[in-house]
């Protein structure tokens, strides 16, 4: 039937019922009044009129849409951050542009990854109980973690996840950046660190101080007798030796603690380098060669030049121990001009003129564990009585001293080059201060009042003392001292400053209520420019 039905179709047969069809339609609309036909005909216009209407607010719909669609798509791939969304088993579902580029891998193949293949081994506990708070409390959950990019480097980042999704397994997460930021807290716990030992070492300084004078003094005062035995000479000159080095030591402490006291003048540092390489000629062992790059004629700064000589030395010295097998060591000095607007080599270093100096080595190197620590006193990876881990130290502290920055470039096997910028001083007179002995004589048969209130220090001082021809009395504190005073003629007066009872303060004080003109020099075993500058606005004597 159905081929038949087919067959007989034909298109003329086709067309007469399409015709039959209008005829009928025309015929319906014939039947209709005028009146009813005009008011129909309007109402399909109306309609036709709201159709335009709608089918325009469709339009305009769409391309806000669109538009609405491709902001979100430019916000969600331009943020400063990455977001990826994950799956309960910690898939990445979709990840934006920037997580990819953070990572280094195309975004297609991103997906369906787990995100524990970009977590550094260390962190994938942290990561884990990152999920598991997720899981268990349904609350945005924080975590700092390191993640490896394609390139095996890492980097830190601050994760903050939220669950999504209607059954909240799903999550969604903002991957921050932070190495940087890391890199600057851990900076400050370093100084942090050193600041705190700083004045520790400051604390002690006193103590240490007043014990090895006393040392010093009491093997120095019998040396000067001729009947010593010879086994006797040689232990005293081993003390002396020892205490001195002991004294070093203290003063190394003292220069990485910011603490010591410098005397600055105008120093050509070119000048100051050249003293030193005569010397390091001496001292470098054949295997290493000297190389020097000196490119001005006089770099001058305001330095103490004793301060100067040993922060070369340091560094020579250390680079000599980096390189056992023999290499180069290049020392260069030169003035370069900082923009105030470029990049400075040293964080918080302003614009201006500085004095740079150099020292290069092709040793070593330091391990990043060594460059975590690197100023940092009585940490060394030398053998153990072959350092004492205060070279670098020093140096850190007397650069600071002068207003100074200094910045090291190592890894382990490429050498170490340190680089310290020191402020160039303006209309400078490039000779140095000569320091003139009094021109008066040395006081004789002078009597002399020693105030300390340590008893092996006040002896040492006592004997010293005598053995000038100096006639020595002797008190423990300020209280006692009066009492001396007010029965014989002193001629000065070296007292300590903090003693039990009255300091030396409250004893100048009261001595010069007495006597204005009497002498009375400060003495302590520890103190700093700013306390020699106090000293002398107080009233004690040079």
């Amino acid at each position: 039937m159905t081929e038949e039905r087919k067959k007989s179709s034909t298109p003329a047969e086709l067309r007469r019922k399409a015709e039959a069809v209008v005829q009928r339609r025309l015929h319906e609309l014939r039947e209709i009044p005028p009146e009813d036909l005009q008011d129909l005909i309007h109402e399909l216009r109306v309609h036709q009129v709201e159709l335009e209407m709608q089918n325009d607010e469709l339009r305009r719909t769409q391309r806000e849409l669109e538009r609405a669609r491709d902001e979100y798509s430019d916000l969600y791939d331009f943020a400063p951050v990455g977001y990826v969304t994950l799956s309960e088993k910690g898939a990445i579902l979709q990840a934006n542009l920037t997580a990819s580029r953070m990572l280094g891998v195309d975004r297609s193949r991103l997906v369906d990854r787990p995100l524990t293949d970009f977590i550094a081994r260390e962190d994938q506990d942290t990561l884990y109980l990152h999920r598991r708070q997720l899981l268990k409390n349904q609350e945005p959950q924080t975590a700092e973690l390191r993640m490896v990019t394609q390139n095996d480097s890492e980097l830190w980042v601050r994760m903050e996840a939220t669950p999504t999704g209607r059954d909240q397994t799903t999550f969604r997460a903002t991957i921050s950046d932070i190495t940087e930021q890391r890199a600057l807290a851990e900076l400050l716990r370093q100084q942090e660190r050193l600041a705190a030992v700083g004045r520790l070492a400051g604390g002690i300084a006193h103590d240490f101080n007043n014990i090895l004078a006393s040392i010093i003094l009491c093997a120095q005062t019998p040396l000067d007798r001729s009947a010593l035995a010879p086994d006797t000479r040689d232990a005293l000159r081993t003390i002396l030796k020892e205490s001195r080095r002991g004294a070093d030591l203290i003063q190394q402490i003292l220069d990485f603690s910011r603490n010591a006291m410098i005397d600055t003048e105008q120093v050509n540092l070119v000048a100051t380098v050249q003293e030193t390489l005569a010397l390091l000629r001496q001292i470098l062992p054949e295997h290493i060669r000297l190389v020097t790059e000196i490119n001005s004629h006089a770099c001058t700064i305001q330095a103490d030049p004793t301060r100067m000589h040993q922060v070369l030395m340091n560094l020579a010295l250390n680079a000599r121990d980096a390189m056992p097998e023999g290499g180069r060591l290049c020392i260069g000095v030169e003035c370069v001009t900082l923009s105030q607007d470029g990049e400075p080599p040293v964080l918080d270093m302003a614009g201006g003129d500085w004095a740079r100096l150099t020292v290069s080595d092709t040793g070593t190197g330091m391990t990043e564990e060594a460059q975590d620590h690197l100023f940092e006193p009585f940490f060394t990876t030398k053998e153990v009585g072959k350092g004492t881990g205060l070279g670098l130290a020093q140096v850190h502290g007397i650069v600071k001293q002068h207003q100074g920055f200094i910045d090291v470039d190592t890894a382990a096997g490429e050498g170490t080059t340190v680089a310290i910028f020191l402020p160039l001083v303006e209309d400078a007179d490039e000779k140095r201060t000569a320091t003139t002995q009094s021109s008066r004589p040395r006081a004789q048969d002078a009597t002399i009042l020693v105030v300390e209130d340590s008893h092996n220090f006040r002896t040492a001082i006592r004997a010293g003392l005598e053995s000038f021809g100096h006639q020595v009395i002797t008190a423990a504190e300020g209280h006692e001292a009066l009492d001396v005073v007010a029965t014989h003629d002193v001629d000065l007066v070296i007292t300590d400053l903090v003693m039990p009872g009255m300091g030396g303060e409250a004893l100048l004080d009261n001595l010069r209520e007495r006597d204005p003109d009497l002498k009375v020099i400060a003495m302590t075993g520890h103190i700093t420019d700013r306390d020699v500058r106090r000293l002398k606005d107080y009233g004690f004597n040079d």
